[in-house]
């Protein structure tokens, strides 16, 4: 993003980036071993895993020289890391690199743009409205409607009030940097853009969605950072937990399937897990028993379960045995773990 200029009707804030500190991550085509389970050694090249493009070589800089020759004033600095470091830490190299104001106006305002999706396999533009970038209890991303105040002003190109971002940002440099810019200790992937929500949020600051300035994204049928994100994503929001949610910090726990604090069992049986939520997109979470071998008791959707017709009630009384009534199966404690399996009498309090 050269240049993002916005009118505002009543504030008329321009802003306008100076500097762009471009990240250029270079992977080394070096082989790397995988061990699915259960299928013995494999070696991928790691350019199967991460892809690499020759346009991000030479012809890359001649596109910044480009830009910069269209746009006299602008400088804009290649920063190069030589292996994967993720993109928190990328980001924070481009902070560093920077130099020139960026935000006039309010500079604890962080905003960000609308983002259209194009599809990988078709090129074709996927067009979405404006929304704030909000997130989930396992702290993932997701669009929600502006707070009823935007809808009122009946004028679309207005900017929005948004809890998070979902990526691009513009910011004043100093005022990132004094609340600290990113948490280094992210890794690889996921949550970074969260974390950075909530830091700017408690830290007195804001973020804004404009409407009229659009970016059109290509979402990749697999991100290419490493084969399962899901353990940095978990790792990155456990770590947010522990740092910013306090009293919450279980809510995300639950979303992750790891020790519960808080229990509920409902007259009709279920066993609820956490906080009773009512949001459109939280789902309550109940404890279930699918009657299968393996005998972990799962966590899952309440409505879904009932749907997959997996065991989501219970018979209990304070002081007896809790015993799934689709399965027969108690639920007990065998050497500090959770188990399902034939009663053998353990009595339970909740």
């Amino acid at each position: 993003m050269h240049k993002l200029l916005e009118e505002d009707r009543d504030r008329h804030k321009i802003i306008e980036e100076k500097q762009v500190a471009v990240v250029e991550k270079q992977l080394e085509n070096k082989e790397i071993e995988i061990k699915p389970a259960e299928k013995g050694r494999k070696l991928f090249p790691k350019s199967a895993l991460f892809e690499k493009w020759d346009d991000l070589k030479q012809d890359f800089d001649t596109y910044i020289k480009t830009i910069e020759d269209q746009n006299p004033g602008l400088l804009m600095t290649r920063v190069k890391h030589n292996e994967q470091l993720g993109l928190t830490t990328a980001r924070i190299s481009g902070w560093k690199a920077a130099t020139a104001d960026v935000i006039k106006g309010d500079r604890k305002l962080i905003v960000s743009p609308v983002f259209d999706r194009v599809n990988y396999y078709d090129l074709e533009v996927v067009t979405y409205i404006p929304a704030s970038h909000a997130f989930d209890w396992a702290l993932w991303c997701m669009y929600e409607s502006f707070r009823p105040e935007w809808y009122k002003q009946n004028d679309p190109s207005m900017p929005g009030k948004s809890p998070s971002i979902m990526g691009i940002l513009v910011a004043d440099r100093t005022y990132l940097g004094e609340i600290g810019v990113l948490d280094a200790g992210m890794k690889i992937y996921g949550g970074e853009n969260v974390e950075l929500g909530i830091r700017v949020w408690t830290c007195g600051g804001s973020i804004e969605i404009v409407p009229c300035s659009k970016i059109a994204h290509i979402e990749r049928s697999h991100k290419p950072y490493m084969p399962d994100l899901s353990i940095t994503m978990k790792r990155n929001a456990l770590r947010v937990a522990e740092v910013w949610m306090d009293e919450y910090k279980h809510n995300i726990n639950l979303a992750w399937n790891l020790p519960f604090k808080y229990t509920y069992f409902r007259g009709t049986g279920e066993l609820y897990m956490g906080g009773i939520k009512s949001h459109t997109y939280n789902a309550n979470r109940c404890l279930t028993d699918d009657g299968g071998k393996d005998n972990e008791p799962g966590l899952n959707d309440c409505k879904e379960s009932v749907k997959k017709r997996i065991g989501i009630y219970w018979d209990f009384t304070q002081g007896k045995e809790i015993k799934n009534k689709q399965t027969g199966r108690c639920l007990e404690i065998i050497k500090g773990k959770l188990v399902l399996q034939q009663c053998t009498g353990q009595r339970w309090e909740i």
